[in-house]
């Protein structure tokens, strides 16, 4: 079974990010090896008068080898736990 994990940015786009969001999407690896991955950049929105954060899903990859096994699935599932929050 692939184990997830949160990873943090990788590199620095040129549009602003949340300033203190750590997670930037979900891992999954199996026996030391990335089989797996969704991206995500997190963004704060005013929505009803209120600032939220939102994190968008920008890439979802599964190597070829572990596709059809629900590696994909758990991936988002994971990521999905990764909640829009109220920043003030």
């Amino acid at each position: 079974n692939a184990t997830m994990s949160e990873r943090r940015v990788h590199f620095a786009p040129p549009w602003p990010l949340a300033p203190d969001v750590q997670d930037y999407g979900v891992v999954a690896e199996y026996e030391g090896r990335i089989v797996g991955f969704a991206g995500a950049f997190a963004s704060d929105r005013v929505v009803g008068g209120r600032l939220l954060r939102f994190r968008n899903l920008s890439s979802w990859w599964v190597d070829p080898a572990q596709r059809g096994k629900g590696v994909g699935k758990r991936i988002l599932a994971q990521y999905f736990t990764l909640r829009e929050e109220a920043v003030n």
